[in-house]
């Protein structure tokens, strides 16, 4: 039922109850401090351009005569009127929706899980098929497509704690919806599920 691509595949197994065990959080921690690292080294690549681009316009504004009538004497300097902002990195904020993405497409992936088991018990005609966009672990989101059937899909945007599902069908019906908890998505998807079986 589930073509995967692989991507996080040691957040997708475990119990049932959504508890993380040692090596998955180990795991979880090693990814953040992996993506904390990439996130200040692209600081640093972009800070160091715009100080590259600031020197070049204070050589250039020395080109420029800024004083009155031509003197030395009652003229304002452009860097004595310009202010330097201060930006951070934002890593914090970074890395917490890095984890709550990566813990919630988890839950996603069992969800996923159960809903093939019980399409199979109940609804042995109607195929479901699972494709996720391969995207890497430090993507700030993920993407993956719920087929029902042969007319009825379901696009999924995994991003920090929360998820748009997009459902559409052959015959034009359209709806979009948030949620955000995975159990919100399993009672939505079920519903699906039934919905297109009931035509089968």
């Amino acid at each position: 039922m589930d073509h995967d691509n692989g991507q996080n595949d040691s957040f997708s197994g475990g119990n049932s109850s959504g508890s993380e065990t040692r090596e998955q959080l180990h795991l979880l921690c090693k990814h953040l401090l992996l993506h904390a690292q990439f996130v200040f080294h692209d600081y640093n690549m972009i800070s160091i351009e715009k100080e590259k681009e600031a020197r070049k316009a204070r050589v250039e504004s020395k080109l420029i005569d800024y004083s009155v009538n031509g003197g030395g004497g009652g003229g304002m300097k452009r860097s004595s009127m310009t202010k330097k902002m201060v930006e951070t990195p934002n890593i914090l904020q970074s890395c917490v929706a890095l984890g709550a993405k990566i813990l919630f497409e988890r839950k996603v992936r069992k969800v996923l899980q159960k809903l093939a088991l019980r399409q199979k018990e109940k609804f042995p005609l109607t195929k479901l098929c699972v494709e996720w966009l391969p995207l890497s672990c430090f993507d700030s989101y993920s993407q993956l497509a719920l087929s029902i059937g042969h007319e009825h899909t379901i696009d999924v945007s995994i991003s920090q704690g929360g998820m748009v599902v997009t459902s559409f069908s052959d015959d034009g019906e359209f709806q979009m919806v948030n949620f955000e908890s995975s159990e919100e998505f399993e009672m939505f998807a079920m519903m699906e599920i039934e919905r297109v079986a009931k035509n089968v």
